[in-house]
């Protein structure tokens, strides 16, 4: 079973600070500038991403979503995500 939260978020987070952590090189004042504002706002949002993954998995649980169940576990067959601790229903009746 792959965690497919943990990768997106771990993508998003690497992207981020490693635009905002990376040596840079300008080429004049305006430059600068604009990179250090660009890596003011990855900064930013990265502890806002964190913040709202804090409530997002301490305060309301994903595990409730409807939509997200799909998302770490496909049910292929009925014992599939047992045990990934995700409840997941299907229509009897539908595809």
């Amino acid at each position: 079973m792959i965690d497919n939260y943990a990768h997106v978020i771990g993508f998003v987070f690497g992207l981020m600070l490693g635009f905002a952590l990376v040596p840079y090189v300008t080429f004049g004042a305006r430059d600068k500038r604009v990179k250090l504002v660009a890596v003011i706002i990855c900064l930013v949002l990265t502890v806002g991403v964190l913040t709202v993954l804090f409530i997002v998995f301490y305060v309301a649980s994903i595990y409730t979503c409807p939509g997200c169940q799909y998302f770490n576990c496909i049910p292929l067959t009925d014992t599939f995500c047992r045990t990934s601790e995700v409840r997941i229903t299907r229509d009897e009746g539908g595809f």
